[in-house]
């Protein structure tokens, strides 16, 4: 017999630059999400203002597009 279990729901989501500030618009970074557990379900969604940032979600790398101040909040 052969038993298949689901992923366990993740209990603990951090999303960061990887690269240390300060940051400047026009320039490339990396985004890192962790999750708690490690093999937590990772089917997730991320939700930002496309006029003022580019994310490529394969890379995970992000470009502003102008200065100011940012939010990118991730979900399932």
């Amino acid at each position: 017999s052969i038993v298949v279990s689901n992923y366990p729901t993740p209990t603990n989501l951090t999303l960061k630059l990887v690269e240390e500030g300060p940051y400047y618009y026009g320039e490339t970074y990396h985004l890192e999400i962790s999750l708690e557990p490690f093999n937590a379900l990772r089917n997730l969604e991320l939700n930002y203002n496309r006029n003022y940032m580019t994310i490529n979600e394969e890379t995970m790398e992000v470009t502003f597009n102008v200065a100011g101040d940012f939010y990118i909040s991730c979900y399932r």
